[in-house]
Parts: structure tokens; C-alpha cells; sequence
């Protein structure tokens, strides 16, 4: 269990500021199918993993930092959150696509009823829904 964000100790000077420079710098530099997701709350796994590249290449020492301010749990619970939204966005791009085509015409209306919405939890999951 992880601390209550009121026990915890405030963020060296900087840091917040310094992670939001960075990304909104790195978001810009990716141009608009990057920033504009983003900015409407909407999260894809592509366009997070690129934000986060960007900012730890323009500002290397701010990992450490970070790791320090928030710990390693709370770092390895979120990497989890990533790869599962990693996991959604590759079955909506790959599997969901094949499975309309192959597997839904031939299941019976229950079981294909269960599978659309399986496959659209795939695309809501994974910010697949957000039209540019």
C-alpha cells in the first residue's frame, strides 16, 4: 500500500515544473496527433511512450529525481498501468480488426454480442476511440 499523497514529502523544487516543461516540449516536437489527444484527456499508449522518450532525452536527470520523490512501488504499479494499456491498444490494432473478420460472422448472437463488447473495452481501453 502506498502512502496518502498528504503524508508525503513535497516535490524538490523544480521537479513538477521541469516534468511539465519537458513533456509539453517533447508533445510539441511530436506535432498534433501527439499533443492534442493529450489535451483532451484522452491517453494512447504510442503517443505516451514517444512524450516520455522525448522527455528523458532532453532531461536525463530528471529520472532519478523522480524516482527518488515518488519510490519504486509506486513506479512498478504504474509501469503495470502502461503495459496494460500497451496490451489494449495491440489487441484493438492487431487482434480485434482479424477477429471481426474471421471470428464474429460465424458465433452465435450471445457470443458475438459478448465479443463486440469485448473488442470495444479494447478500443475505449486503449484511447482507439479519439478521432483526430
Amino acid at each position: 500500500m502506498t502512502a496518502a499523497r498528504s503524508q508525503r514529502e513535497a516535490a524538490p523544487p523544480g521537479l513538477i515544473n521541469g516534468m511539465l516543461g519537458g513533456n509539453f516540449a517533447a508533445m510539441e516536437g511530436l506535432g498534433d496527433a501527439v499533443m492534442r489527444p493529450f489535451l483532451q484527456d484522452v491517453l494512447q499508449f504510442g503517443p505516451l511512450v514517444k512524450t516520455m522518450t522525448g522527455q528523458m532525452v532532453r532531461d536525463p536527470a530528471i529520472v532519478p529525481q523522480l524516482i527518488a520523490h515518488i519510490g519504486l512501488g509506486p513506479l512498478i504499479q504504474w509501469t503495470g498501468h502502461v503495459a496494460a494499456l500497451g496490451v489494449y491498444s495491440g489487441l484493438h490494432a492487431a487482434a480485434a480488426p482479424a477477429l471481426a473478420a474471421s471470428v464474429l460472422p460465424r458465433l452465435a448472437p450471445r457470443e458475438a454480442y459478448r465479443l463486440r463488447r469485448r473488442m470495444e473495452a479494447w478500443e475505449f481501453g486503449s484511447g482507439g476511440d479519439y478521432k483526430m
